[in-house]
């Protein structure tokens, strides 16, 4: 599963819109957009905060870094 796909899976289990995912990390709601279609690489910063938004284990979050996307 690419990183984009588990955004937005966590973000639809949580009931989290694309804009409020946005706007914790200051960017627009279509980089979310592009980051969940795989249009654009999701920042590693982006990644490293999701154990914290999603109460995530850190084995995870390794996981998540070690995938290949885009």
């Amino acid at each position: 599963m690419r990183i984009g796909e588990v955004i937005k899976d966590l973000r639809l289990k949580h009931k989290i819109s694309q804009k409020e995912f946005a706007k914790m990390f200051n960017v627009k709601q279509s980089a979310v957009s592009k980051w969940e279609r795989g249009i654009v690489a999701t920042p590693i910063y982006v990644v490293d905060k999701l154990p914290t938004i999603f109460y995530l284990t850190e084995n995870f979050k390794d996981k998540l870094k070690n995938e290949k996307y885009n």
